[in-house]
């Protein structure tokens, strides 16, 4: 696969009449490849006979792979599977090979099925076409490569299918250079992996393992190196989800024969070093020219960013050789190393130092690990020199705004700067942010005690994420916006909602993005509770299902966000029923610091999140899980509708209750932050082991637990039935949205002088848990 074919999120492409018309042309008659005995080179590998389990579709009976570097490159592939089902005839009965027409030429030896110890010619011309099926054309990619698809005749479970083939031909770009890699293993079972390279160049051959991988063994043939291996019955490889994009624990091994990261520098230079020129160029190198000097750099940038569309014309050595800033600008579009050559070129003619720049736009952090070659990268990116300093720019990515000297650098982790006199990668340094990058508000009011209420989200965007949320608004139509926003906060909120209102503002100076919210809640207590849940910062929050890795889970770092919940309520809250607890949830990846205030009529509830590391390493899997645990019991806050009191009904304790206000004298509330189950057993040991009259003297614990009757150990309901305490558990969902599971086996306890029934269930989703105390009176 070529490099420098990466789009960023965000950029913009479309269906291109004058380059597809161009490309269909050439589907009219594409003639099939030529069929032909092996090259005398091969070293023929016989398919194993020997008999597999019937476990699952197919088996990867053989991978052979032979190559051949001598003045150019020939590369021979012999694969053979095992039919095992009626899902495998499917998946083996069309046969696919992939070359490159504009340097590559494609032999098939042949085709062939087993059946009964017996080989058979399986190719029938009639039977296979080439279509030039251009996979990334979604993408804005077209790369030219044709694919020969041969629908076989007759397989049958049990067969085998047998295929080779050989490629000869090398991108002239890499200009007589050589670099490729190839794996050990694979995600199913391989009775046999064949592997061989003769190499019969003047330059030393590099190799490095990865990933556990067994070195080639080294041998001489007719005076040239000869690397080889020969495995049997590997295993499949299965890999861990969520794996950072640096690691790649396949075994496999590269080869290169570029000597250091100063001459694939110097190669890159050449295919860069192209001259400017056409009267378009010049006529938009000198209207940049025109601007005052502050706003050059700035306007140079959006424009290649936002007016120059993302799409790659790769074929031929334009895999790798940028078109010039003419043909750009004259087709209106082009790829990412076409972008970085054009921006390059204005930024020069404004007065600007400016490099294009290679990166690999997932797996940077992996770079240093590599054997130089320009296969390790896949994007390229500009570096230019501002007053503060040198930054990296992505063209691809569009809509950004604000100063170029406080753009987001991209996270790309290192880079190669085509300039004269680099040798060696530059790291691109992950920046702090200093406020969080995303923030939302949820504003909650309830202007009367009914139970309509009006939400506002405002979600405050700064950075990188103010372009991604302007790409997301400029993407779409007003309705389909609300619609996707309204149905988002639906789901997490588990509740209907009635749109009122949706607004935007856009600080582009700034970079600034505030997108507004309206929304109509009713039934704001349901079954005489309401739940506050937090939007976003869960999002980021992953969660770990499993108590052991081999390998490290990935974060997304830096990171930065916040949210608030303001509640106002139609009167005062009475402080003595609610449990205001600041706290920091903190591990070595992340840290959650949650922060809760009451004044008036007004409840906050401040939640900020930041990671602080980029992977969960293996060892830290356990402290991770207990960590993310006691993060998600905090992400939520459940308040209880309660009468209206009295200010005469406040008591002495509730006045000494510590950081509440006291001015409460309206509906009251309690506070359940998903430990209530845990304290509500906490208070039965409590009575069990207390006398009455000491239970009597703690008014300010039962007073803050003081639910609905039934759901604190200190007021059980009586019910005349256990159907009738069942029926007490009244919600289909736990506070998190997951659905509860069937109520357990009552337990009988004495509470006090008296003894109570207690009835649980648990949550599917969060292991919340959820009781009832009664009394049986029947």
């Amino acid at each position: 696969m070529s490099w420098l074919t990466t789009q960023s999120a965000g950029a913009p492409h479309g269906i291109l009449l004058d380059v597809t018309g161009l490309l269909l042309a050439a589907l009219a008659a594409l003639p099939l490849p030529p069929v032909g005995p092996a090259p005398a080179w091969v070293e023929p590998i016989e398919v194993p006979t020997k008999k597999v389990a019937p476990d699952g579709a197919t088996r990867l009976l053989l991978i052979d792979s032979q190559l051949r570097v001598e003045k150019t490159v020939e590369q021979y592939e012999h694969h053979a599977w095992k039919v095992l089902s009626q899902t495998g005839v499917a998946e083996l009965a069309k046969q696919e090979l992939e070359w490159d027409p504009s340097f590559e030429q494609l032999t098939l030896h042949g085709v062939w099925i087993w059946r009964g110890g017996e080989r058979r010619v399986a190719w029938q011309p009639e039977d296979a076409r080439v279509i030039q099926r251009e996979r990334s054309l979604d993408e804005g990619l077209y790369d030219g490569r044709l694919t020969l698809i041969i629908e076989l005749r007759d397989l049958r479970e049990g067969d085998v299918v047998e295929i080779a083939s050989t490629t000869r031909g090398e991108n002239p770009v890499y200009q007589g250079r050589f670099a490729t890699k190839k794996y050990q293993a694979w995600g199913q079972h391989i009775e046999r992996s064949h592997f061989r390279l003769s190499w019969e160049r003047p330059r030393l051959l590099h190799l490095q393992t990865h990933g556990g991988a067994q070195a080639p063994a080294l041998t001489t043939e007719d005076g040239h190196p000869v690397y080889r291996w020969e495995l049997a019955g590997l295993e499949a490889q299965h890999f861990e989800a969520g794996l950072p994009a640096d690691v790649e624990p396949a075994p496999w091994v590269e080869f290169s024969d570029w000597q250091d990261w100063a001459e694939v520098a110097l190669w890159a230079q050449s295919l860069f070093a192209i001259t400017p020129d056409g009267k378009r160029f010049e006529a938009e190198a000198a209207r940049f020219q025109a601007l005052p000097e502050p706003e050059r750099a700035r306007a140079i940038v959006r424009f290649v960013q936002d007016d120059v569309r993302y799409v790659g014309v790769e074929i031929g050595e334009n895999s790798h050789r940028p078109h010039t800033p003419a043909w750009v600008l004259d087709r209106g579009f082009g790829d990412c190393k076409d972008k970085s050559l054009l921006l390059v070129s204005l930024l020069r003619a404004a007065g600007l130092e400016a490099w294009p720049s290679l990166v690999h736009a997932s797996a940077g952090q992996r770079l240093p690990k590599s054997t130089p070659s320009p296969d390790v990268f896949n994007h390229a990116i500009v570096q230019v020199a501002l007053k503060s300093g040198p930054r990296f720019i992505d063209p691809t990515v569009t809509l950004q705004r604000g100063s170029l000297e406080e753009r987001t650098q991209p996270r790309y982790h290192h880079a190669l700067v085509v300039k004269p006199g680099v040798t060696a990668l530059l790291p691109i340094p992950l920046e702090e942010p200093k406020l969080a990058t995303w923030e939302v508000e949820q504003h909650w009011q309830r202007p009367s005690p009914t139970g309509i209420a009006t939400l506002t989200v405002t979600t405050t965007a700064r950075g990188w994420e103010a372009a991604s949320l302007r790409r997301k608004i400029k993407s779409s139509t007003q309705d389909e916006l609300a619609r996707t926003q309204r149905s988002a906060r639906e789901d997490v909120l588990n509740r209907q909602l009635k749109p009122l209102e949706l607004t935007w503002t856009d600080d582009e100076a700034a970079e600034l993005f505030v997108l507004k919210e309206s929304y109509e809640a009713a039934d704001f207590f349901e079954a005489g509770s309401h739940r506050f849940t937090t939007l976003t910062v869960g999002e980021d929050l992953k969660r770990l299902d499993v108590q052991e890795r081999r390998w490290p889970f990935a974060l997304w770092y830096p990171l930065r966000v916040r949210e608030v919940i303001r509640y106002d309520a139609p009167e005062r809250l009475r402080g003595a029923e609610f449990e205001l607890t600041n706290r920091s949830v903190t591990h070595d990846t992340f840290r959650l610091d949650i922060s809760q205030h009451l004044s008036g009529n007004t409840l906050e509830l401040d939640w900020e999140l930041r990671m602080l590391k980029d992977r969960v390493l293996p060892a830290q899997v356990k402290s991770y899980r207990t960590a993310i645990a006691e993060a998600w019991e905090h992400l939520g806050y459940t308040v209880r509708s309660s009468t209206v009191l009295s200010p005469d009904a406040i008591s002495e304790e509730d006045s000494e209750l510590p950081g509440v206000a006291m001015e409460q004298t309206g509906a009251g509330a309690l506070l359940a932050t998903g430990g209530g189950f845990a304290f509500a057993v906490f208070l039965v040991a409590f009575f069990l082991v207390s006398r009455s009259d000491k239970a009597r003297a703690a008014p300010p614990f039962r007073d803050r637990l003081a639910g609905a009757p039934g759901e604190v150990a200190g007021d059980p309901v009586s019910v005349a039935s256990m159907e009738a305490a069942v029926a007490l558990f009244t919600s289909a969902r736990c506070p998190q949205g997951h659905g509860w599971q069937d109520v357990g086996a009552p337990e009988n306890v004495r509470l006090g002088e008296e003894r109570i029934t207690v009835l649980s269930r648990r949550c599917h989703g969060c292991d919340a848990r959820e009781a009832r105390y009664v009394k049986l009176s029947g």
